[in-house]
């Protein structure tokens, strides 16, 4: 943690005590009396550790209310353990991250599964069930405050939202192992049940409701165990003046409800059953019958077959069919269902609310007391019940209004409601059309609307009887498979004939190429992350009616970012993860193989439903992990200035043997895998495609001019960071060479020349080195001892090539240097006087030469051959460095023509310029004509052309402008 010294003190004693008095936050103290006996002037080191402090829980589950619990137990809930605040290490090196080295522990629990995640604010950081002895603990835990609340209910039990807080902060001893106790409570699901008994003649319908009757109820898997008497009895109930009784709340279970008294002059009621699945306050009702035909309406609730809950999704799609009992027709059979007439109010319309049924349900009344005809000639029943399919089975057919209903669809409640009520008999539900997200249920669901006995019924607002019927669907699940590849060290084989040869020889391998197949990947981790909230398929909502229900998997929320799964493949490269809950996820590696390189690229995924009959959504994911590569180089440079050397032989070896998959010994230790010259950047790249391990670098041959390296260069290329995709090494190594300084400069200035092309030539005539001048020496590294010539290939524009220099290097560490000076072009212009009627020489024509602001630079006069001829001038101006900045521009004028002769005040602009090689000089000609100041005039007669005179006349006025060039190379000395 850190480093403490006493201040300075005159030693009196010589033997001193040292205790720990103030202890750090989240450490446990030390009890220890360290004794120390510092000499005079001594100071005494002492290391002491402290050790972070862990924390634990003990939970104990228990029933709020105490009492019977029917077949709900505390066994199984599920129980998340999150952090209350950002759990940081006590040293301060960040927020805590529970790994497989420093997991969080449990000794008490079932399905103990902790997460790798970091501990920040609200984050699950582990999940548990209570045991046989509704019990569980976090152990392990890292200083800090928590929270604990439940994420699944156990069985029979309802969802307790409490957050139960786990403040370790506010332990009395905050420097030694914290442990707490906690005892949880949660609700049984409780509802009671109501009885109606009534007595019934058989022809008037329902009459009078039974007193006194007495019904007893007890566990039907108590009874199934011990036997009817053997079993408590949790409740006896007995009828009321009206025929009503209700029980107490029954904890959730099926019981069986027996009569066990029963009025005189009446006869008993069939056995039934009561199953108590859903925490409610409100009683389920019941209806017992004696021997009445019994009619109901029939309620169809659609529910999950895994979470019980109701579906509350529209448009699942019914139909009704007689069952065995009532009816079921063989081919050529005559239907006679058990319908009597006096029951044809079965048919009836009961939709009181339709003002245009009013009609019809006056003469439906009629139908019951009478038994008349409607008036198409048929009975009710035959009107709304007969209408049934030629088939194996007949279906039920309702007429409400003009409209005949032989499919039943459910609302957004997730149930429907059969218009009219169904007389007594055998009847099966059968599924046409399921809801959204969810298998069809193929299997028929029976249900009896019984004469006698019980039925489990609810009232509707005009109090009749209403049976329900449950159809489940199981919800259709998803499942992701990953496939994991990359590439393996398959094999390892020379490059050239010559090489084998060399390697039975030498006994070194030479250039080996690896070989490497593509392979499937054990132990490569990815999450399943949730990358939006996942809701249950049956639109039910939650606690709070804020939104719909988040599902759960394998006791997580499906709530975005939830981690809802981890794969790790197989030694087939495979994982795979089934019954999801349908949605959209994302996978991510989190753990690359040994030697391959961690993907963090997500992958979407989503399962979607495709329909009723498919059971299983499969997503398949294909991935491919780079292999993590090598990349070994090394750079070789002048000790003196970091001149790269070029020319040098290293090879790279074995330190270990490298083995292929099946630890076949592919490359022993200590054998030569590849050479490889340095270049002219001093550079040696190996591009053997070396597997990861452990290597070492030697020079083979040195390059010329330099001292053997007889270093020996440890690579280390072992798996380090799953991130890092390629392992670099470079290696530098310095050598003293023969060095020789080229010196390019402008004879003018004395300064250094860019722009040149310069060449050595050796003593075998051969070109060693070539360059262009940049205006700084150029210097050669490691050149070896000898005779070469310096030559210049290609001057910069506006200077002349120079000569050859020879010069000899000798081995020395020296800098030995070598000059060469460049003239610069110069320009000569040429003016050539002739008359323009007779082209003969104009002697003594004057002529002034000027720059283009005017300025004279010279006067000049033509010769007898009528020409005049400028000194050498610049041809140009340049920069500071040397190089060419610009043409300069002149200009010719004729300042005084000859007697006789029209002056021509014509200013002839020259610029100076060559192509290719420079010339000696740069050389421009100006033809100048004058015409008399008397033209002679043109003779008549004859084939006189007027046309031809206007010609000559032309031509008069007019003058060319010719540009020749001449070269010549000039021979100069240059002096080392």
């Amino acid at each position: 943690l850190g480093a403490a010294a006493s201040a300075g003190f005159l030693k009196t004693q010589n033997t001193y005590y040292v205790k720990e008095v103030e202890i750090p936050d989240g450490y446990s103290g030390l009890n220890t009396v360290w004794e120390v006996q510092p000499g005079y002037g001594e100071t005494v080191y002492k290391d002491v550790t402290n050790t972070p402090i862990r924390c634990d829980v003990n939970v104990k589950k228990k029933a709020k209310k105490e009492g019977q619990m029917g077949v709900a137990t505390l066994v199984g809930a599920t129980y998340g353990l999150y952090a209350a605040e950002d759990i940081r290490y006590p040293d301060g090196s960040g927020i805590v991250t529970y790994k497989a080295d420093d997991p969080i522990k449990s000794s008490k629990g079932a399905d103990f599964q902790f997460h790798e995640v970091a501990a920040a604010k609200d984050a699950l950081l582990a999940t548990i069930k209570t045991d046989s002895n509704t019990e569980f603990s976090f152990r392990n835990l890292y200083y800090g405050n928590y929270y604990m609340k439940e994420i699944e209910p156990s069985n029979g039990c309802v969802l307790d939202d409490t957050v139960y807080d786990l403040k370790f902060r506010e332990a009395e001893d905050a420097h030694s192992d914290i442990s707490l106790s906690r005892d949880v409570y949660e609700d049984v699901i409780m509802q009671p049940f109501e009885i109606i008994k009534v007595s019934n003649d058989g022809d008037t319908g329902e009459a009078d409701k039974v007193q006194g009757a007495e019904f007893t109820v007890k566990l039907l898997s108590e009874i199934n165990e011990k036997g009817w008497d053997a079993a408590a009895t949790y409740d006896t109930l007995v009828t009321d003046e009206k025929g009503y009784a209700k029980s107490v709340e029954l904890p959730f279970g099926e019981y069986l409800v027996k009569e066990t008294k029963v009025p005189k002059d009446l006869y008993r009621t069939d056995d039934f059953t009561v199953t108590v699945s859903e925490d409610s306050r409100t009683p389920q009702a019941w209806r017992t019958l004696n021997d009445a035909p019994f009619k109901s309406f029939i309620r169809i609730v659609k529910k999950d077959a895994e979470s019980g809950k109701t579906i509350l999704l529209p448009g699942v799609t019914f139909k009704i069919r007689y069952g065995h009992s009532a009816g079921k027709m063989e081919a050529g059979e005559v239907d006679d269902q058990p319908f009597e007439d006096e029951a044809a109010e079965d048919t009836a319309v009961e939709d009181k609310a339709d003002e245009t049924d009013e009609i019809e349900n006056d003469e439906m009344e009629e139908k019951e007391t009478g038994g008349e005809k409607a008036e198409s000639g048929k009975t009710e029943e035959e009107e709304t019940e007969s209408s049934r399919e030629e088939s194996d089975y007949s279906y039920v057919e309702q007429k409400v209004g003009d409209r005949k209903l032989s499919e039943f669809v459910t609302d957004e409640t997730g149930t429907v409601t059969t218009p009219l009520k169904l007389k007594y008999g055998d009847y099966e539900v059968v599924e046409i059309k399921a809801p959204e997200g969810y298998l069809i249920d193929e299997e028929p669901k029976p249900f009896t609307v019984t004469k006698e006995g019980a039925v489990e019924v609810m009232e509707d607002t005009d109090g009749d009887p209403v049976i329900t019927v449950e159809m489940e669907n199981k919800p259709v699940k998803g499942s992701v498979s990953i496939r994991k590849t990359g590439e393996v060290l398959a094999g390892a084989e020379y490059d050239t004939i010559i090489d084998r040869i060399l390697t039975v020889i030498t006994g070194d391998n030479r250039s080996v190429t690896f070989q490497y197949e593509e392979r499937p990947l054990a132990d490569a981790k990815y999450e399943l992350i949730v990358s939006e909230d996942i809701y249950t398929p049956d639109h039910q909502t939650n606690e709070e009616k804020e939104g719909r229900s988040i599902a759960v998997y394998n006791d997580i929320p499906m709530v975005s970012g939830a981690v809802a799964a981890t794969l790790v493949t197989d030694e087939n490269g495979e994982a795979e993860v089934k019954d999801l809950p349908l949605g959209k996820y994302r996978l991510v590696e989190v753990e690359a193989p040994d030697g391959y390189v961690l993907d963090e690229t997500a992958k979407e995924i989503e399962l979607s439903y495709q329909d009723d009959h498919t059971e299983v959504v499969y997503e398949n994911a294909e991935f491919v992990d780079e292999r993590v590569k090598t990349k070994l180089s090394l750079v070789k440079k002048n000790s003196v200035n970091e001149i790269p050397v070029e020319g040098a032989t290293y090879g790279v070896y074995a330190t270990e043997d490298i083995a292929g998959r099946d630890d076949t010994i592919l490359v022993e230790a200590d054998s030569l895998i590849q050479s490889v010259v340095t270049n002219e950047n001093g550079e040696a790249v190996f591009d053997a495609d070396l597997p990861l391990g452990m290597y070492y670098v030697k020079e083979i041959e040195t390059a010329p001019g330099y001292l053997a390296d007889e270093s020996e260069y440890e690579v280390d290329f072992t798996y380090r960071d799953p991130k890092e995709s390629i392992l670099k090494k470079e290696i530098t190594v310095k050598e003293m060479p023969t060095i020789v300084e080229i010196s390019k400069r402008d004879i003018t200035t004395g300064k250094e020349l860019p722009g040149a092309k310069l060449e050595i030539i050796d003593e075998h005539g051969d070109v060693y080195a070539a360059w262009t001048t940049d205006g700084k020496p150029y210097t050669i590294n490691a050149i070896p001892a000898g005779e070469y010539t310096l030559r210049e290939t290609t001057a910069p524009y506006g200077y002349q090539i120079a000569e050859e220099v020879a010069f000899t290097v000798e081995e020395t560490g020296e800098i030995q240097k070598v000059a060469m000076s460049d003239e610069r072009v110069l320009g000569m212009i040429h003016i050539v006087k002739t008359d323009s009627d007779t082209n003969k020489p104009l002697e003594g024509v004057e002529f002034e030469l000027r720059d283009e602001k005017g300025k004279i630079l010279a006067k000049l006069k033509t010769d007898k051959d009528g020409k005049a001829v400028t000194k050498p001038i610049p041809i140009g101006s340049y920069k500071e460095n040397g190089m060419f900045d610009q043409n300069l521009h002149y200009y010719v004028v004729e300042t005084k023509a000859l007697d006789g002769y029209v002056l021509d005040d014509t200013k002839h602009g020259i610029i100076l310029q060559y192509k290719d090689d420079p010339p000696e000089f740069v050389e421009y000609t100006v033809n100048v004509r004058n015409k008399p100041n008397k033209p002679k005039l043109p003779q008549t007669g004859g084939d006189f052309n007027p046309w031809m005179f206007a010609l000559t006349g032309f031509g008069i006025f007019s003058g060319a402008v010719i540009y020749s060039f001449r070269k010549r190379k000039t021979s100069r000395k240059i002096k080392r």
